[in-house]
């Protein structure tokens, strides 16, 4: 069996959820955060509940993405599964959990080499 570490291109990121923020390599975030291509941009105007799949696939560009992380906040809330078999259809995994649980897992496959996005909301 051949193990490979891959380390992480992009920011690692912690969820501090007494305090309600996002720790990122950029600082800190009390607002939502769209983590895509190595990069980290704050999304004040997103809302986890009227989330579509428009809003997600118009988030790709050149490069798409292989899982779609969503962290909910504090506590796990899933989309429509409408929204799940959207993103299904055009070949990429949407996977739902707390916010803290989706930093650690984006950092996990970010390590394998895999091709992962995540919106995070604090």
């Amino acid at each position: 069996m051949l193990i490979e570490e891959n380390p992480p291109q992009g920011e690692a990121f912690f969820y501090r959820e007494h305090e309600k923020l996002i720790e990122y390599g950029g600082g800190n975030s009390a607002v939502p955060l769209l983590y895509r291509s190595g990069g980290a941009v704050p999304t004040p105007e997103a809302v986890f509940d009227g989330l579509t799949a428009d809003d997600l696939l118009q988030q790709i560009d050149s490069e798409q993405p292989e899982i779609w992380l969503l962290g909910s906040g504090a506590k796990q809330r899933f989309v429509h599964p409408k929204i799940t078999a959207q993103l299904a259809a055009a070949g990429i995994a949407l996977e739902c959990m707390n916010t803290a649980a989706a930093c650690r897992t984006l950092l996990l496959l970010e390590g394998e080499g895999r091709k992962v996005w995540a919106w995070l909301w604090p």
